[in-house]
């Protein structure tokens, strides 16, 4: 489902509430562990529910900030989400005291325990009142951001459209765009002052009502620190002033010399080299298409999650003046959906909302495959690792965004910036942590405290009499201070963990291809050992564990193929056997891609497919029966009675309803029960702008789960013969005799070509 037709409906916290109690008083009366988890089951759906209006509420709201009902509406969550949050711990309460705990661990994990008793320390009803009020003061902030507008040259700018000038090659251009910008942050100073003065007080005062001294522990809680405090992270920061620190300068003297600088301005800082920044090439549709691509080829699982994103349009990153400022990924429960908000603005930023901003997405999108909603309850810190990380796993990719001298200069600059930026990440957490711990109203004093930490962390930065922003006024800008305290220094642990992932190689050319028989022994190796020296290799030629056995992308004559190799539980012969199934499917009237069997030292031979969702460099879009249903393919849910009626609600054609026929025929008596929802899939003729069935592929002889067919046939998934396959054909109107035709000439051809394969009769 698309975005925009995802329905909204307000919220009624009074039902919800009567739910959650009615749900406490059934948990009361389980009598075991299976039976309260099945109504801890309930929760996540009633909870699912909650988030997902919340959450369209809020991207609506975000997406244009002047719209008067997402306003009143956003209001109205940030009254009732507090109480809700309470009521929320007050019933996982309920897991905590369970006398059945020991088998509720077991199913959600004792992570998520530790996780409940740290959220019901942070919360209390006295206190909703207060989080009530820090919710509209955000909102609040948000809403004065998002309301900027800056003249420039005749032209009205938000700030977010200004971001490019504040870059801008010419020094003139970004000194004024910065000039520009501290008028408007001196223009609401006071209103700044006053906002961050009530939500340091509101903070501490809910930390007080809660038993703490001051906000830092209780932000401790809510930011989910379960395995470090505030004694390690200040242990990190002493380690970043003594090592990061000496090595950022060390940094930007480079900058500056490659500026051709003597003096370089806190204007200059984020200017890489005196040709200005590199910026993407195309229009923001160029880029959200380059970012396609670039998932399609980086591994299956991403290209499935970009196809989604895309289909469903969750991504809202065109920039518009009436847009909050800044980006995020948040997530859709009930949709499974992550979704992306950003406002590209020309400079390489947009290229780092399609990494960073599409790593938090992809996580969500793996995440929701787990039907225990606690294990993607993850630390901010993590989350921010696999956001960060996919900016260093996509780099192969970045000549898809820059030109190639381009590309070279945005390569170093990342690199760069995600050192310097470990410096800068540390002090504005340290600023609040001071500010909390000091319970700092005094707004001289917060601006003194910001301008002391600036000589620490960044000795280098020169605000060239500046006078706001040498008084310290520079944190202001800073939306995390006032939004969401203590998470900031996330993003410096991030990057120390995501510089790990720094690759080290890119695409092999095709001539450094190994050979198949190498790449079947390491395949072989991993299996047996858990290891291997050439795994990076392996993933590079976009070998992947999808599917039951291991699989890579090969060039064939200037062409990609699939290439498959045996599982550990394989027969050296698989490949043969596949590559006769796929000839045998062929002759019994089966839609096929182009097949062949590649040499073996060590065996027949490998089975190879050409991919057929390519046509040159163009995409062929398709999606599997899974991602149209919305429904996992290792659950044997489907019959091939919907199958045909999806087929022909889909596609409009008895003759694509004739070729599911067909292939249902073939499983059937070609005895291959891996017949899964995503081992049937539909492609989109661009031409006739219609949907057809895909050509088959995964064919083979298998047993499946339990030995009976992933999609049943007319109810019968362990022993289905003519009688159902006939009574489906009757059910979605196919002509009788035809259909019977067609059964009985698959079934000889079958039982001619395959023998040797099939071992049961089904007449």
């Amino acid at each position: 489902m698309k975005f925009k037709d995802m329905p909204y409906k307000r919220i009624d916290f009074k039902q919800v509430e009567a739910e959650i109690h009615s749900l406490m008083k059934e948990w009361k009366t389980a009598e075991n562990g299976e039976e309260q988890f099945e109504i801890h089951k309930k929760f996540y759906k009633l909870n699912d529910s909650v988030a997902t209006q919340a959450t369209i509420c809020s991207i609506r709201h975000t997406m244009d900030t002047t719209d008067s009902f997402y306003e009143e509406e956003q209001k109205y969550y940030d009254q009732q989400m507090p109480a809700y949050s309470n009521l929320c711990v007050a019933y996982q309460k309920l897991l905590l005291d369970s006398p059945f705990r020991k088998t509720l661990e077991e199913k959600i994990g004792p992570v998520a325990f530790k996780n409940i008793d740290m959220a019901m320390r942070a919360v209390s009803p006295e206190i909703i009142p207060l989080m009530q009020e820090e919710n509209a003061l955000v909102t609040e902030y948000e809403k004065l951001l998002a309301g900027a507008k800056i003249e420039w040259e005749g032209e009205i700018l938000n700030l977010s459209l200004l971001t490019p000038y504040l870059k801008h090659r010419e020094p003139q251009v970004r000194r004024k765009a910065w000039e520009k910008q501290n008028e408007f942050f001196l223009s609401i100073e006071d209103k700044l002052d006053e906002l961050y003065d009530k939500l340091v007080k509101n903070r501490t005062l809910q930390a007080k009502k809660l038993g703490f001294e001051t906000y830092v522990p209780l932000g401790y809680l809510r930011m989910g620190r379960n395995c470090y405090g505030r004694e390690e992270v200040e242990n990190l920061r002493k380690q970043v002033k003594e090592v990061f620190v000496p090595f950022a300068e060390s940094l930007y003297q480079k900058r500056k010399e490659r500026l051709g600088l003597t003096h370089m301005s806190f204007s200059d800082e984020q200017i890489y080299s005196l040709k200005g920044n590199p910026a993407p090439k195309g229009t923001p549709e160029e880029i959200l298409a380059a970012g396609q691509k670039m998932y399609e080829e980086l591994s299956v699982e991403t290209r499935e999650f970009f196809d989604f994103m895309m289909e469903g349009e969750l991504l809202d990153v065109f920039g518009r003046k009436t847009k909050a400022v800044g980006g995020y990924m948040t997530y859709l429960p009930d949709y499974k959906a992550p979704f992306i908000f950003a406002n590209f603005n020309g400079t390489s930023g947009d290229v780092d909302v399609m990494t960073h901003e599409c790593g938090h997405a992809f996580q969500g999108y793996l995440s929701a495959q787990d039907p225990i909603r606690e294990h993607a309850d993850l630390g901010m810190e993590t989350a921010e690792i696999h956001s960060m990380s996919m900016e260093f796993f996509t780099e192969p990719w970045y000549g898809l965004f820059f030109d190639e001298e381009t590309t070279k200069d945005y390569t170093k600059m990342h690199l760069e910036d995600a050192v310097m930026f470990v410096p800068y990440g540390c002090m504005v957490d340290e600023f609040q942590h001071e500010v909390y711990a000091q319970k700092m109203t005094d707004t001289d004093k917060r601006y003194q405290l910001w301008h002391a930490l600036e000589e620490k962390y960044m000795p280098w930065r020169d605000y060239d009499g500046d006078p706001f922003l040498e008084a310290g006024g520079f944190w202001m800008q800073k939306q995390h201070i006032f939004m969401c305290p203590f998470y900031y220094i996330d993003y410096s642990l991030a990057s120390m963990g995501a510089l790990e992932y720094y690759p080290e190689n890119i695409f092999l050319q095709k001539e450094e291809q190994m050979s198949l028989d190498e790449i079947a022994k390491e395949c072989e190796r991993i299996f047996e050992t858990n290891n291997s020296e050439s795994l990076d290799t392996i993933f590079q030629m976009g070998g992947s564990s999808g599917g039951a056995r291991p699989k890579v992308y090969y060039d064939i004559d200037g062409e990609e193929w699939i290439v498959k190799f045996p599982s550990s539980y394989d027969s050296k012969d698989i490949g043969q056997q596949e590559y006769e199934y796929s000839l045998c499917a062929g002759r019994c009237g089966i839609n096929m891609p182009e097949t062949r069997l590649l040499n073996s030292s060590i065996g027949s031979g490998y089975f190879a497919v050409k991919r057929f969702d390519r046509q040159g460099d163009k995409k062929i879009h398709m999606v599997s029966v899974s991602g149209l249903l919305e429904t996992s393919h290792r659950i044997p849910n489907l019959d091939y009675n919907q199958l045909m009626k999806l087929t022909f609600i889909l596609t409009k054609s008895y003759e694509e309803v004739e070729k599911m026929y067909r292939l249902m025929c073939f499983n059937v008596f070609a005895h291959n029960r891996d017949d899964h929802s995503k081992n049937f899939s539909f492609i989109y003729n661009d031409n006739e702008k219609v949907w057809e069935l895909s050509p088959a592929y995964d064919l083979t002889y298998s047993n499946s789960i339990g030995g009976e067919h992933a999609t049943m046939v007319d109810g019968n998934g362990r022993n289905p013969g003519m009688k159902e396959i006939l009574q489906v054909a009757e059910n979605i109107q196919l002509d009788s005799r035809r259909a019977k035709k067609i059964a009985e000439n698959i079934y000889e051809i079958v039982a001619n070509d395959l023998k040797d394969y099939i071992n049961q009769s089904y007449k």
